[in-house]
């Protein structure tokens, strides 16, 4: 009898000592009109470059203009999250490149460089590893943390949509 309760002891004790683990709820995106998460990884940080969308020949279509990037909240750059992807706020699509210009370079000119000149300034017409479209950024509360919550549990494939493989 007394064996009994030893083990049952050992057994509540075994089972008490196991850390819980906390249970996180991911938010799952809703996809509708409105600004969408993406999220992406490039092959090197481009993180303070300018980023042009390219057609499928190369050329340049669309640009910002440097008035884009004078904002003192930064509200084009992109944001740095877990594991080494970032979350857009401007200018990222399956087709984008960047230019050699920094953010805040581009942002001091005065006037939008031909679009010759930005056509020379490319440096990466194929910089994307990565590209998941995470739904509506009004399907977050706080977009960043809840992104990263995604990604940390590697569910940013599962939960996302992905666009780049």
């Amino acid at each position: 009898m007394k064996l009994k309760y030893w083990a049952l002891a050992l057994l509540v004790i075994a089972c008490k000592s196991k850390k819980s683990k906390e249970a996180v709820v991911l938010t799952h995106p809703q996809f509708m009109p409105g600004p969408h998460a993406l999220v992406y990884k490039t092959s090197k940080d481009y993180s303070q470059l300018v980023p042009v969308a390219l057609d499928d020949s190369g050329k340049i279509v669309s640009y910002p203009a440097p008035s884009d990037f004078r904002s003192e909240s930064g509200a084009f750059k992109p944001v740095a999250l877990s594991k080494g992807y970032w979350l857009d706020k401007k200018g990222i699509g399956l087709n984008v490149a960047y230019l050699k210009w920094t953010i805040d370079e581009y942002a001091k000119m005065d006037t939008l460089p031909s679009l010759k000149s930005m056509q020379e300034q490319l440096i990466d017409k194929a910089p994307l590893t990565e590209l998941c479209d995470c739904g509506n950024t009004s399907s977050y509360s706080d977009v960043v943390k809840q992104l990263n919550e995604i990604i940390e549990h590697d569910s940013l494939t599962t939960i996302c949509k992905v666009l780049k493989p």
